[in-house]
């Protein structure tokens, strides 16, 4: 499968900049075909993409290509889209490589001040850390988990630790 081959690839003692272009346009097609064959108007299947640090899965999802899918989509000029990230150093990167106005990246402490009916796709990065975070779950989880469960708009998880994100997402969305 390409994908182990490129991780064994950058595993080794040499890593170069191509392999790594290499990876984050893989993962970017994964997801891209992925979200092409999703119903964006089901807000019960929210998909949950999975995979190691580093391979580019939240860098895909503010891409201007898949920007354009999911205006398609949606069938929506200029879909609003919410980044809740879990950290402020990844919200500021975020920020400053994305140009594009219709994105908006808040942490997830800021997330819960939100009126997520502003918003037509949600994307959760790190949503593991939604729970486990010791300094965020135990004041925000659930309040944030109600928003998130009420919400009628397309929600997209990212984690590099889907047991665990599922694990604590049954806790707090199905009880």
């Amino acid at each position: 499968e390409p994908r182990q081959r490129i991780l064994r690839t950058l595993r080794g003692p040499k890593l170069e900049m191509r392999d790594i272009v290499k990876e984050d346009e893989y993962a970017f097609k994964r997801i891209y075909e992925q979200l092409e064959k999703m119903d964006f108007n089901n807000f019960i299947c929210s998909p949950l993409i999975n995979g190691g640090c580093g391979l580019g899965k939240t860098t895909a999802l503010v891409d201007d290509r898949i920007y354009k899918l999911f205006a398609r989509k949606l069938g929506k000029e200029r879909p609003q889209i919410l980044v809740i990230e879990s950290r402020s150093t990844t919200r500021d990167q975020l920020r400053q490589k994305n140009t594009n106005p219709n994105y908006h990246f808040f942490q997830f402490q800021m997330a819960t001040n939100l009126d997520f009916n502003n918003y037509d796709i949600i994307i959760i990065d790190e949503a593991h850390s939604l729970f486990s975070d010791a300094e965020f779950a135990p004041r925000a989880t659930a309040p944030l988990a109600e928003w998130l469960r009420k919400s009628l708009c397309f929600q997209i998880y990212i984690t590099a630790s889907d047991i665990e994100f599922i694990e604590f997402a049954n806790k707090y969305f199905f009880n």
